[in-house]
């Protein structure tokens, strides 16, 4: 049996299509859903996610925002381009990232133009935030307070 849904761009029915390959971007890899279900409209053709897929992409980004975390944990830096993926990932707005962190806005869209890496202060402070935001474990508590400190001041 098909399941059929109104489509909101022309209220007419989507249809469920099965077995097509769906492709993840991440910032550091790309991830193919094989057989992934999503609903095409059978008028307009605009398609929707199916729950089932919308839940697979949910663990892939789950599981590359853990690693970006750990590579903090580790030492590195923070590339810019992982900061737009964790950014998004949590549902933080650019200005709203620029206000925390007390920086311009412009200097969060030069990131999300340009990838680069940030200093590694900046990459933990920035890893714990969105780690929080995430409901994830905090990479170095000692650390994270005296770089809240610093900015508060």
């Amino acid at each position: 049996m098909i399941k059929k849904f109104k489509c909101p761009h022309c209220n007419k029915g989507f249809q469920k299509i099965v077995s097509h390959d769906f492709l993840v971007e991440l910032p550091y890899s790309r991830v193919t859903i094989l057989n992934a279900e999503y609903f095409e409209c059978e008028n307009c053709k605009e398609k929707a996610l199916g729950e089932s897929l919308i839940s697979k992409i949910n663990e892939i980004e789950t599981k590359e925002a853990k690693k970006i975390l750990l590579t903090i944990r580790k030492g590195k830096e923070l590339e810019t381009k992982a900061v737009l993926f964790l950014r998004q990932l949590s549902g933080l707005r650019a200005v709203d990232l620029a206000h925390k962190i007390k920086i311009s806005k412009s200097t969060i869209s030069n990131w999300d133009k340009k990838n680069t890496k940030l200093p590694y202060h900046l990459s933990l402070l920035l890893g714990n935030l969105f780690a929080n935001k995430l409901g994830f474990v905090a990479i170095g508590k000692s650390i994270h307070n005296d770089l809240e400190m610093m900015i508060a001041a």
